[in-house]
């Protein structure tokens, strides 16, 4: 990473850590002019150009969590965590958390189907700009028509989001319900030595 120095006055110099040229390369980081590349959040454009809610943002978000903790066992862990009453967990539990997890990516992954769901990849996970989007989804357009109807089709699908994610989370509770209620009449019903005994 390369870095440069930053003066205020009365305090040490401070190290800024930029990333390399090498990084601004790729296609997560676009143009501001003057020859500076900043890295985009695409997100942030739509919630700020009005084209999705606060809900859709804030579910992305969720969603965006949810993948990468699926996918790659990532989770920020809050900095001051409740404790829980069944102890801090090993490595079984957060792998039981991480199918469960999966589980209900895969129940949105099916409502939204998997144009939607690849798209919300390239949004969320890969974070390209929207001239990227448009030459990743409409090769043929031009740049300026390609980022437009990128834009219109992400925020569509993150409309339908909120929606899918909760529908997601509600079928995944009807299966474990299904399951629970399904494990309790499979069970074999235990008798008392006593209700054989009789009246003493």
């Amino acid at each position: 990473m390369a870095a440069r120095r930053r003066k205020t006055p009365g305090i040490p110099a401070v190290r800024d850590v930029l990333p390399t040229p090498e990084r601004m390369k790729k296609p997560d980081y676009e143009n501001v002019g003057g020859g500076r590349r900043r890295r985009v959040n695409t997100l942030l454009a739509l919630r700020k150009s009005g084209r999705i809610n606060s809900e859709a943002e804030s579910i992305a978000e969720k969603w965006r969590n949810d993948y990468l903790f699926a996918r790659f066992g990532v989770k920020d862990v809050p900095e001051n965590p409740l404790p829980s009453q069944d102890g801090p967990g090993d490595a079984h539990t957060r792998g039981l958390e991480r199918a469960l997890v999966s589980e209900k990516l895969a129940y949105v992954a099916d409502i939204l189907g998997d144009d939607a769901q690849s798209r919300l990849v390239l949004l969320l996970i890969e974070g390209l700009s929207f001239t990227a989007l448009a030459e990743a989804l409409f090769p043929g357009r031009s740049q300026a028509d390609g980022a437009r109807e990128a834009a219109a089709s992400l925020a569509t699908i993150l409309g339908i989001l909120p929606s899918a994610y909760r529908t997601g989370c509600h079928l995944q509770s009807m299966r474990r319900h299904e399951d629970r209620r399904r494990l309790r009449a499979d069970r074999p019903v235990r008798i008392r030595a006593a209700e054989f005994a009789g009246p003493s």
